[in-house]
């Protein structure tokens, strides 16, 4: 018998992901034979509306991601997947240092294996997080934001100055 209670959550300690979408799985007959948590698949679908514009790009060496749950793994991975001989870095934007290190291992372990030539890593803000932060979106040859923010990810300057007119993304 379900809970009545969601267990309690520890200071820190993110929630367990709840069902949130479903997909029901049907035989020839209509007849419900399954139902499948459709988290993964929408992250999935939501990733190939993006690229149906991303493989038509002429430069992606640069890639920078704003984000790093289910929507990044699976942009990076069709980006790799369309265009891995082109791409030479990508760059993941998160505020969570724990969500971006999970990614990265996810991207580094064998089941997905990124060809060697690509370099993949956290931003690194260093001293001063707004320079740092347009210098990577100014070398970005392509921008993945797959975040539901509710603040804005960066100043919509760092893509409408004169040195970032120079370069479209």
């Amino acid at each position: 018998r379900p809970s009545d209670k969601p267990a309690p959550i520890k200071a820190g300690q993110k929630p367990e992901p709840g069902l949130k979408s479903v997909l029901t799985i049907c035989d020839a007959h209509g007849q419900a034979i399954g139902v499948l948590n459709a988290a993964g698949l929408t992250a999935f679908r939501t990733s190939l509306g993006s690229m149906l514009l991303f493989r038509f790009r002429k430069t992606v060496e640069n890639i920078v991601v704003f984000g790093a749950g289910k929507q990044a793994l699976w942009h990076i991975r069709l980006a790799v997947l369309l265009r891995g001989q082109d791409v030479r870095k990508i760059t993941v934007v998160n505020r969570s240092t724990a969500r971006t290190e999970d990614l990265l291992s996810e991207l580094n372990s064998e089941h997905v294996a990124l060809p060697s030539h690509i370099t993949v890593g956290a931003f690194d803000e260093g001293t001063d997080r707004n320079a740092a932060l347009e210098a990577l979106v100014l070398d970005a040859d392509a921008i993945f934001c797959t975040t539901p923010s509710t603040q804005p990810l960066f100043p919509s300057s760092f893509l409408t100055s004169r040195e970032a007119q120079k370069k479209s993304r």
